[in-house]
């Protein structure tokens, strides 16, 4: 017998091991992501792992941020995008994955610089993966991304 999840289902498992209380316990190392209920926090900026400060993001990450709120839906706001590019993002990307399902912006990832500027969930919960591959960032410094999320009460 075969054992699937969805990528829904498996991040929130992985993400039942990390809690996010405040905005200020999620940048770099250990706090590469997390849950974060936007109810309580209302907004949150998130930016790529830099963890010796040289304007580099870090190799060998998988962050992953669940963000959610209790009614409404959520913003996404990218401030500054700047991921090592490779024509199918397989190198290092972005991904950004709406409670229902569906890619933001429809597309499965986003890595260069090129991102939207703003997307809108339809639902209560927006699902963003950062993965980084073993080495070789090109294209910077600086590079890395600075997101803002927001909850959009009704």
């Amino acid at each position: 017998m075969e054992f699937r999840v969805s990528f829904i289902q498996l991040l929130q498992i992985v993400l039942e091991i990390r809690t996010v209380t405040s905005p200020d316990n999620v940048r770099g190392g250990d706090n590469c992501g997390g849950v974060v209920d936007l109810t309580q926090v209302g907004a949150m900026t998130i930016t790529a792992t830099d963890s010796d400060n040289d304007g580099i993001y870090d190799d060998n990450l998988d962050c992953w941020w669940a963000f959610t709120v209790d009614e409404g839906t959520i913003v996404f706001e990218s401030n500054f995008f700047n991921i090592e590019f490779q024509s199918s993002c397989g190198f290092d990307w972005v991904q950004l994955l709406d409670g229902s399902g569906e890619f933001l912006g429809g597309q499965a990832k986003y890595c260069g610089t090129t991102i939207g500027s703003s997307f809108q969930t339809t639902s209560r919960s927006l699902y963003l993966w950062f993965h980084t591959d073993f080495c070789c960032v090109t294209g910077g410094p600086p590079t890395g991304f600075n997101f803002t999320v927001k909850a959009v009460l009704p």
